[in-house]
Order: C-alpha cells, then sequence, then structure tokens
C-alpha cells in the first residue's frame, strides 16, 4: 500500500517543479533565482531529516532525466539541479558519520557483508578509470562528465543510515511511484501536444525539451511525435513490478477490480513507453516478461502445474496490459481539441520500429559503431583507456522520406548521472 498524502505531494511539488523548469526556461534569470530557492528549501529539510532529502534525491532521479530540469550557471560550468541536491544529500550524510558513531558502524557493517566487498570493488574498478584517464591525459571535464553517471551510487552511504527509519519504504514506494506517474503523464501531455501540431505554435515547448536533456521529439510520417525520454527507463522497471504485483492477485474475476489501481497504473507505463518507440525498452520488456516464464525452473530445476498457471496467468495479464497502454495512447493523440479538431497518430508507424533493424537512421548509426568501438578495446583490452575516452565514426544511410520526416541521431556520449 502507498502513502497517499505523500503521493499527493510529491506529485504536486514535482509538477510545480516541471512548471519552474519551463519558465527558467523562458526567462533564465528567473531560473537562477529559482534555483538558489529550491535548493536552500532542500538543505533545509534534509538538515532536519535526512531521509528527506534522500527521497528528493530519488524523486528528481525519476523525472529528471539528466538533471537539468534547473541549472545554476558558473563561469563555464552549469551546476545542475541533480547535482546540487547530490551535493547537499552527501555533505549532511557526511557530517552525520563524523558526528554520530551508529551511522559509522552500520557502514562498517555493510561494507562486511558480500554485497558491501563488492561495492568496493566496483569503487576500486571505477578508481582506476579515472586514474587511467589521467594518465591517458582525458581533460578533466571529459574524465568529469564520464565518470559523474556512477557518482550517484554513493546515495547507497545515506541509504544505508535511513533505511531502519519507521515508513521508509513505504513512504520510498510512494515517492517513486509518484513520480513515475507524473513521467507518464507528461509523456501522455507531450503525445496531445504534437499530435495536434500545437507545437506550431508553441515551439518552446520542443526546445525546453531538448535544451534540458529532458528527451528527444522527433515527428515521424502519419502524424507520429516520437516522445523518448530518457527517464522513461524507470517505467520498464515499474511495468515490471506491477505486472509481477498483478499476477500475483488477480485470481478471479473480483480481483480485477479490486486492482483497478495497478492496472491503470500499468496502462500508464505501457502508453509512455509506447509513445518513447524505443526499441530498447521494448527489447527490454520482452526479455523480462521471457525471463520471468522460465525463473520458476530456474529455481525449482523441474515444471510444475502451479508454476505453468502463473506463467499463463502473467502472460494474459500482459496482453491486456499492452492492449490497453497502446489504446490509452492513441485516445490521447486523437482526442478532440476545441479549434484544433482531433489529432493523428498512425500506430503502425511505431508498430514498424519493433520490427525494423536496418535502414533506418537510428539503427545504421548503432552498427556503424561497433567495428570502431571493437578497433579501440584491442588497443587495451584489459587496461582500458580511462574514462574521457571517445570514439569517432562516421555512417552512410538511405533515409527514405515515406519513412522518416526528420531523424534525430544523437551524440554518442549520454551524460546521465549527477
Amino acid at each position: 500500500m502507498l502513502n497517499i498524502p505523500t503521493f499527493r505531494l510529491t506529485f504536486l511539488l514535482l509538477l510545480l517543479l516541471e512548471l519552474i523548469s519551463f519558465y527558467a526556461y523562458i526567462v533564465p534569470v528567473f531560473g537562477s533565482i529559482a534555483y538558489v530557492i529550491i535548493l536552500a528549501v532542500i538543505l533545509a529539510a534534509t538538515l532536519h531529516r535526512l531521509e528527506i532529502g534522500v527521497y528528493i534525491a530519488f524523486a528528481e532521479l525519476v523525472v529528471g532525466s539528466k538533471g537539468y530540469l534547473l541549472v545554476l550557471p558558473l563561469g563555464g560550468i552549469d551546476l545542475s539541479l541533480r547535482m546540487g541536491i547530490f551535493l547537499i544529500v552527501m555533505t549532511v550524510w557526511f557530517g552525520n558519520f563524523v558526528v554520530h558513531s551508529n551511522v559509522r558502524t552500520d557502514i562498517r557493517i555493510f561494507f562486511h557483508t558480500s554485497i558491501g566487498k563488492a561495492c568496493v570493488i566496483f569503487a576500486l574498478a571505477i578508481g582506476w578509470g579515472v586514474v587511467r584517464g589521467i594518465t591517458m591525459h582525458h581533460s578533466f571535464t571529459e574524465i568529469f562528465f564520464d565518470v559523474n553517471n556512477y557518482l550517484y551510487g554513493a546515495l547507497l552511504l545515506p541509504l544505508l543510515t535511513v533505511y531502519r527509519t519507521p515508513a521508509f519504504f513505504k513512504i520510498m514506494c510512494s515517492v517513486i511511484t509518484s513520480a513515475a506517474v507524473l513521467l507518464a503523464i507528461k509523456t501522455l501531455w507531450l503525445v496531445l501536444w504534437f499530435s495536434h501540431h500545437l507545437w506550431y505554435w508553441w515551439e518552446p515547448v520542443y526546445h525546453w525539451i531538448r535544451n534540458t536533456g529532458i528527451g528527444e521529439i522527433t515527428q515521424l510520417v502519419g502524424g507520429v511525435s516520437r516522445i523518448f525520454l530518457q527517464s522513461q527507463i524507470f517505467h520498464v522497471v515499474g511495468l515490471c513490478i506491477v505486472l509481477a504485483l498483478l499476477t500475483v492477485r488477480v485470481t478471479g474475476q473480483k480481483e480485477y477490480q479490486k486492482n483497478l489501481s495497478l492496472w491503470l497504473l500499468a496502462a500508464l507505463f505501457v502508453a509512455s513507453l509506447f509513445a518513447s518507440g524505443s526499441r530498447s525498452f521494448w527489447v527490454g520488456i520482452v526479455t523480462g516478461l521471457l525471463f520471468a516464464c522460465v525463473l520458476p525452473i530456474i529455481l525449482t530445476g523441474r515444471w510444475t502445474k502451479s508454476s505453468g498457471l502463473h506463467t499463463i496467468q502473467l502472460l494474459k495479464i500482459s496482453v491486456l496490459v499492452g492492449v490497453f497502454g497502446v489504446i490509452l495512447a492513441w485516445m490521447v493523440a486523437v482526442v478532440p481539441l476545441p479549434g484544433l479538431g482531433t489529432g493523428s497518430l498512425d500506430v503502425s508507424v511505431l508498430a514498424q520500429r519493433a520490427t525494423t533493424f536496418t535502414g533506418e537512421a537510428g539503427v545504421a548509426s548503432r552498427w556503424s559503431l561497433l567495428p570502431p568501438l571493437f578497433a579501440e578495446i584491442k588497443k587495451s583490452p584489459l587496461a582500458g583507456e580511462g574514462f574521457g575516452a571517445s570514439v569517432t565514426y562516421s555512417y552512410k544511410i538511405r533515409v527514405y522520406a515515406q519513412h522518416i520526416l526528420t531523424a534525430c541521431i544523437p551524440p554518442l556520449r549520454l551524460n546521465g548521472g549527477i
């Protein structure tokens, strides 16, 4: 069960953050002022209770994609909102670590466990990548923006300090679920916006999405606008969890009505992932379902009637959720608006992406990337090139007008992290 007041409060605060982010894009000076005020509030809340800062960090992680909903220009560096939140949470945690002996004890106990030792090995590998990058004379900026993708793992330390707080997991689930729901609604809002050609009237929406690193919007034929947000990866994880819950809980006709909120949540996630047009997400979901089907055999070493029934139930629910989600995305795209009429969405255009592995810009660029990558790996297969290394590649492709009107090919480097 979720904590409903926490769910609602999180939703409203994140919605306010989205509105502030958009207005900050229009008026940059407002963005800097809002950044300082928001971080000051977060600092005060985190000093009051460390777990609040942890909740905020994970909520922003779910909705913020690359973390640049707000930025503070400092010289030649833009300090992202995510980086500011991270620094606040880690600084307050370190203060607790120094002052309170029980915090140090909890950390010491964790790192004596198998998982803790694995984390140490992983941290050493990251450290080696930094050292290797420095010895290979890569620029500091390139090294930082490469390794910062992994720095968010340090939030494990404050997590270990606050996870025993009463109702922590219930509140954390409520916060993350609320953020995921807002992200899904935001995706559907963008579907509505771009399927009705409102973007011709208000281009700042498009530039806000692109310039803040929230995502990419690509218009295809048939009135289809692919709405890809990096944070939609959390919908893949969320969908798998919700499908598992539905499989366990739905055992009869009455149970379908009792779990209506789960059905709606799953449909929202599917609608968002369908609108993303991301083959990677789709393949991940299918692979996860196949793994879930064979998991009973892996765990027990044999196939039983009970596991077979659960597998059939999982597949049945997955199909129903998939159909509901696609219908939801379609309904949002074609709903009539005053003065604009109905929108358009050719579902087959997005569906074709699932079976297109050649002759398309995004696919061709990735296939062309493999040979240069393997060539660079061969230069130093064990020690590696370190963080900050880059690979340059080129490709040739014929883009047919009937398939793609606009193709947006992102740079090779994907800067997430803080």
